[in-house]
């Protein structure tokens, strides 16, 4: 957490140490890229997506997709680990 005198200007601290910031108009803001997107969303290093496909396509597979992995630990989990808990 930053401390308070470290805060951006025109941004304030929010419960639990979040700080918010409004974009002021006519300040650019920079968007994620498709390929961003992907490797936070745990896709492989080499995934491309198809040239045909247009950005906003990308991004709405991107955001309809789910993570395999998080899926995973989260069957493990239900299925075996929770009703161990009683």
């Amino acid at each position: 957490v930053l401390p308070l005198e470290h805060l951006p200007e025109g941004s304030e601290m929010w419960p639990g140490g979040r700080v918010m910031r409004l974009v002021e108009r006519g300040e650019s803001v920079r968007y994620l890229s498709p390929d961003e997107v992907l490797r936070i969303s745990g896709f492989p290093e080499g995934y491309r997506f198809p040239e045909s496909l247009s950005m906003r396509a990308q991004y709405k597979l991107v955001g309809d997709s789910i993570n395999v992995d998080v899926v995973a630990h989260l069957l493990q989990f239900l299925l075996f680990e929770w009703t161990d808990l009683g």
